[in-house]
């Protein structure tokens, strides 16, 4: 299932408040509304589609996790440290 407009707004926000670094697309949900998401594989898969599409600034996709097997994020030019183990 896609993010809505109002999530797609409220992540967004969240994301402007994120100093820059790598995320995995839950840690870019704020606690308090985790109950208003899918699931953490829904939403990742959702939230990697809506990147895809460009719906958020700041944000790049940059592989997936070697040991976590999530998708990993560059929020507001982060550069990928040597020591983050990333599958392309």
């Amino acid at each position: 299932m896609p993010l809505t407009d109002d999530q797609v707004a409220l992540l967004q926000a969240f994301i402007d408040d994120k100093p820059a670094g790598i995320y995995d697309a839950w840690d870019l949900v704020p606690k308090e509304y985790h109950e208003y998401f899918a699931s953490p594989t829904v939403h990742g898969e959702a939230f990697k589609k809506a990147v895809d599409r460009n719906l958020f600034k700041s944000v790049v996709w940059v592989g997936v996790g070697k040991n976590s097997k999530h998708q990993r994020y560059s929020l507001h030019g982060a550069a990928v440290p040597d020591d983050e183990k990333l599958l392309r």
